[in-house]
């Protein structure tokens, strides 16, 4: 695999997800985005991934980034009451 191209990250990201190994599948998502991937689905796995990891800072942070970049995104959009009432944190586009 080659380190430098963002694909290979992604569909490891993947592959990790549908194995429930959400550690290794939120370092590939991040591995992809680092080296430019911009494919949308990836943002929402990732910000889900932090979500589902309860790292809620880190989601929130993602949510807000995904939304700067693609304010109607339904699933940023429904990702947010949860982070608010989870976290009590304050989403404002």
């Amino acid at each position: 695999m080659s380190p430098r191209w963002a694909e290979p990250h992604r569909h490891l990201a993947s592959i990790h997800y549908m194995s429930n190994r959400y550690p290794q599948a939120i370092a590939e998502a991040e591995t992809a985005r680092r080296l430019g991937d911009q494919d949308v689905h990836l943002h929402v796995l990732l910000c889900n991934l932090y979500h589902d990891e309860v790292d809620l800072p880190r989601a929130e942070a993602c949510v807000r980034d995904l939304l700067a970049h693609d304010p109607g995104n339904v699933a940023g959009l429904s990702l947010v009451p949860k982070i608010r009432h989870e976290a009590g944190l304050s989403l404002t586009r």
